[in-house]
């Protein structure tokens, strides 16, 4: 999934597959954490984290999310994940843009600049997105995702 704003600022989030110390768990038994690389550009800095980040589930949510939005103006404006390294808000759309702001916290903030406790929601990147790039992101993260295999194949791991 590559988000690209209008000015050229990038991010952009790769799934690598189930994480190497995956333990499946949730009330189904089928969540297990995700191998998550992530690439963040802006005209002034740029910097990559990864990690355990997201987990399945996750992964489809956000894609939802952003096909949602980008369809919608009455879909929820904020996406929140169990490991707060990335979020999502909705600044503003119009008719072609959706406006996001990616707060960064914990790992996914740049090297030198961790959390410290004080300054949550102090750090973050405004992309101003076309709802057809949106779209189309969504299908790709999608595909990602539908390669992921199902939790209860890794149970024993």
């Amino acid at each position: 999934m590559l988000l690209r704003g209008i000015d050229g600022s990038e991010f952009e989030v790769t799934i690598e597959g189930p994480g190497p110390t995956t333990k499946v768990y949730g009330a189904g038994g089928d969540q297990y954490w995700v191998e998550v690389r992530a690439r963040v550009s802006t005209p002034t800095q740029g910097w990559t984290f990864s990690g355990e980040i997201l987990d399945n589930l996750e992964v489809g949510i956000l894609a939802d999310w952003l096909q949602t939005i980008s369809g919608s103006r009455y879909a929820a404006q904020k996406l929140d994940f169990a490991e707060p390294d990335f979020s999502f808000r909705v600044l503003d759309s119009s008719e072609d843009y959706i406006a996001l702001r990616i707060y960064f916290e914990r790992r996914g903030r740049p090297g030198g600049l961790d959390y410290l406790g004080e300054d949550w929601g102090s750090f973050w990147v405004d992309l101003q997105v076309l709802r057809a790039d949106l779209r189309a992101e969504a299908s790709a993260l999608r595909a990602d995702a539908s390669r992921l295999p199902p939790g209860d194949s890794l149970k024993g791991l």
